[in-house]
């Protein structure tokens, strides 16, 4: 087996949610393994690389239940990830945008106390400040809809709240990333009905509620895949 094998077999476990209870320990146990043999041996079969750590990040974000702080965990992956390609300027390691959007999916998927929110919101929010400052990540939709459902379920209403929502908005549309999946997160958040249709340009006799993305100027949706809409 080869580092191919080991994250075909994460990758297995991830997408498949009947195949084990505990997905994302089995998953995070081969990332382990792999590490250990490529530690052990010095072969680079056995080397773990960009697409291995965004499975075992995807698996955090899809199965949170299984740890209680698996957005920290998520982000500590990453930051690996990051470390390993700054030593080594391997292009194999490089991060790709998706760990960081699983990392920012992951900490929106955190429940618990306040508090506990809150530090699962400080990750997503590193993770997206980074993003935007990197000199080699562009954002794509899900980045945007990931750290929306992040503001939504982690923040309390506030001018903090309404400071993250707006101006995230705001870049989206200007990249032209605007898409089915970040509109129905938007649409979901606390701003008020007459904000909303502020932001969108629609009719304030209209029902923002019912609002499609063929409904919006298309050019805020000019370099967005139309994703089909997902949790």
């Amino acid at each position: 087996a080869d580092i191919i094998a080991y994250t075909t077999v994460m990758e297995c476990y991830v997408r498949s949610s009947s195949f084990l209870s505990n997905s994302a320990e089995a998953t995070l146990e081969l990332l382990r393994e792999a590490k250990g043999l490529y530690e052990t041996t010095g072969d680079v079969i056995f080397r773990p690389n960009t697409r291995t750590y965004t499975v075992a990040i995807r698996a955090l974000a899809k199965y949170p239940q299984e740890f209680p702080k698996s957005a920290k965990m998520a982000y500590s992956l990453l930051l690996e990830l990051q470390k390993q390609y700054n030593e080594t300027n391997d292009l194999e390691l490089r991060p790709s945008i998706q760990p960081y959007n699983y990392v920012i999916s992951c900490a929106a998927n955190t429940e618990g106390t306040k508090e506990e929110k809150l530090a699962a919101f400080q990750i997503a929010a590193k993770t997206y400040k980074e993003i935007r400052s990197s000199p080699y990540l562009t954002p794509d939709s899900y980045t945007y809809a990931f750290w929306l459902r992040a503001c939504n379920l982690l923040l309390i209403v506030s001018d903090v709240y309404m400071k993250c929502v707006e101006v995230s908005v705001a870049q989206c549309k200007k990249e032209g990333l605007l898409n089915a999946f970040v509109l129905k997160r938007l649409l979901q958040s606390h701003l008020t009905s007459d904000r909303l249709k502020q932001l969108l340009h629609i009719s304030p006799s209209s029902d923002h509620r019912f609002v499609q993305i063929e409904d919006l100027d298309p050019s805020w949706s000019r370099n967005a895949r139309q994703y089909e809409t997902r949790r």
